[in-house]
């Protein structure tokens, strides 16, 4: 007997009866063609970084957050992993186009 998840003879992962599936996991699961994959999967990795941004300048804005701002720890964890999300999402933008 086979485990739960493990692949069907098929390829395909077997789902347990009792865990909740995720319709967009089993979508992008479901898809053979690793391209189709990515252009399903880019458009949340290029919206992180810009959306990043406004959560920063948001969580400075002294007038929106009064005494609840970012200390100087949060603000350069954050606008460290805003840069970090920015170079990726244009590294994945250069080398969806140079191939």
């Amino acid at each position: 007997m086979t485990e739960p998840d493990a692949p069907t003879s098929t390829g395909e992962p077997r789902l347990h009866p009792d865990r909740p599936v995720d319709p967009k996991m089993a979508e992008l699961l479901a898809e053979q063609n690793p391209l189709k994959r990515l252009r399903k999967t880019l458009g949340p990795g290029l919206v992180a970084a810009p959306l990043l941004v406004l959560v920063m300048l948001g969580s400075n804005n002294r007038a929106a957050m009064g005494e609840r701002t970012n200390g100087r720890l949060l603000n350069v964890v954050g606008w460290v992993t805003t840069i970090v999300m920015g170079v990726a999402a244009v590294g994945l933008i250069v080398t969806s186009i140079l191939g």
